[in-house]
This record gives C-alpha cells, sequence and structure tokens, in this order.
C-alpha cells in the first residue's frame, strides 16, 4: 500500500485545503518512518512543521523533492516486494 498511495498523497498535498494538507503530510511522515524510510519521514516531518505555521504552504519543489526521497526508497523496496 505504501508503494502505491505515496505518490497520489503527496499530489494531494499540493491540491487539498490547508487542513487536509497537515493531515496527510502527517500520515505520511508516519507511514514512512514505518516503512523504515527516515529521510523521507524526516522531510515530511519538515513540510508538516511548515503547514502547521498560520498561513504555511509548501511548494511543487518541496513536493517534488519528498517524491524523489520516495523515489529513492521505493526502489530497493519494489525489488523486495517483487521477490
Amino acid at each position: 500500500m505504501f508503494l502505491e498511495d505515496f505518490p497520489t498523497s503527496i499530489g494531494r498535498i499540493g491540491s487539498s485545503g490547508p487542513e487536509d494538507q497537515l493531515r496527510i503530510a502527517h500520515g505520511l511522515k508516519s507511514s514512512a518512518l514505518h516503512m523504515g524510510a527516515v529521510a523521507l519521514s524526516k522531510r515530511m516531518a519538515a513540510l508538516e512543521d511548515k503547514l502547521s505555521r498560520l498561513g504555511g504552504q509548501v511548494g511543487p519543489m518541496e513536493l517534488a523533492e519528498a517524491l524523489a526521497d520516495f523515489e529513492a526508497f521505493a526502489g530497493p523496496l519494489r525489488k523486495y516486494a517483487a521477490s
């Protein structure tokens, strides 16, 4: 589920309202940590922190960086899941 849901969820951060953005970022942070993706979890924690501030927004570059961190972790995980 993590491999399938993360890219969709990160995309929803850019198109959701503030409360949903914060909820999604928090969930992705927790899911990443649960999967052992520490760097990705830290990136999501930083986005969550930014979104929790009054008027906090994340830009497309920040979302792209989070997605790149996900892809770096997902490659080996996909290989493992396929075996």
